[in-house]
C-alpha cells in the first residue's frame, strides 16, 4: 500500500554519493513514490530551481557542502523571490553539529 501521494520531487543535495544511496533505500523502504533528484553540490540544485516549473515537496540538505553549503544555499532560496513563494519546505542534515551551526541554522527560518 502506497503511503504517500506523489506531490512532488523531493531534492536530496549531498557531496556523499554513498549518502544518496541510503536516502534513496530509507524513502523506498517508506513506499514514498515522489520522484527523486539527488545534487552533489547546492550550486547544481539552485541552478535545477531556478529554471525548473518543478513544485518540490521537499528539500533534504547536507550543511556541510564545498563551495556553497547548506546554509547559504537556503539563504539564496529565500532571497529569490520566485523560489521563496514556493514555500518549499527545507531540512538540514549534518554529522557535525556545533552550536554555531546548529543556532545560524534556527536563524535561517523566515517566520
Amino acid at each position: 500500500m502506497n503511503l504517500m501521494a506523489k506531490w512532488g520531487t523531493i531534492i536530496i543535495v549531498d557531496d556523499d554519493i554513498e549518502d544518496h544511496l541510503i536516502y534513496q533505500e530509507v524513502i523506498s523502504e517508506m513506499k514514498i513514490n515522489n520522484e527523486l533528484k539527488f545534487f552533489t553540490t547546492c550550486d547544481d540544485a539552485y541552478e535545477y530551481l531556478g529554471t525548473s516549473d518543478d513544485q518540490p515537496f521537499i528539500i533534504i540538505c547536507d550543511m556541510n557542502i564545498p563551495r556553497m553549503n547548506g546554509l547559504e544555499f537556503k539563504k539564496q532560496i529565500d532571497e529569490n523571490e520566485v523560489l521563496r513563494m514556493k514555500s518549499i519546505p527545507f531540512v538540514f542534515i549534518t554529522t557535525f553539529a556545533q552550536k554555531q551551526v546548529m543556532n545560524a541554522a534556527y536563524q535561517s527560518i523566515i517566520v
